[in-house]
């Protein structure tokens, strides 16, 4: 009997425990470049369209911060890696509610492309001392804006 009943609280605390750690340890979804499909705009949280996935609607937003990635990561400065699936280019901005900021860097991506790293992009600067010459710059986990 004292055996029988000891075995049966084991076998709850382990049930419990599992159940505790499901709760506790969220599953994280992971997505997978043939997530973005024809006409979306898909950003990656990882390098190679890795890690959680958001889609811009009408490949256009203006503040990321209100953006998070389908793995509950938030959106803005954590991109790294991106899908144009749309027939048009759009371009991502590191500060937030472009075109009102006045000074910041900007790349494009063009329609029907990809980016697979943003850590040697050709970015330009918008604002004093603009030049309209492109540079080499790193934009991984730096986007803020797209339009």
């Amino acid at each position: 009997m004292r055996f029988a009943m000891r075995a049966t609280l084991a076998a709850s605390a382990a049930v419990a425990s599992v159940a505790v750690t499901a709760l506790i340890s969220p599953a994280t979804a992971q997505a997978a470049a043939s997530d973005c499909k024809s006409g979306q705009v898909c950003l990656f949280e990882n390098a190679n369209y890795t890690g959680g996935m958001m889609t811009l609607e009408n490949g256009c937003e203006k503040y990321l911060g209100d953006n998070w990635f389908n793995n509950g990561v938030a959106a803005d400065n954590h991109t790294s890696s991106i899908i144009n699936n749309s027939g048009s280019a759009v371009f991502f901005y590191n500060l937030a509610q472009w075109p009102s900021a006045q000074a910041g860097w900007h790349f494009g991506v063009s329609g029907n492309s990809r980016m697979a790293s943003l850590v040697q992009v050709t970015g330009f600067w918008d604002g004093a001392g603009s030049d309209g010459k492109g540079y080499t710059i790193n934009m991984n986990e730096d986007i803020s804006a797209a339009c």
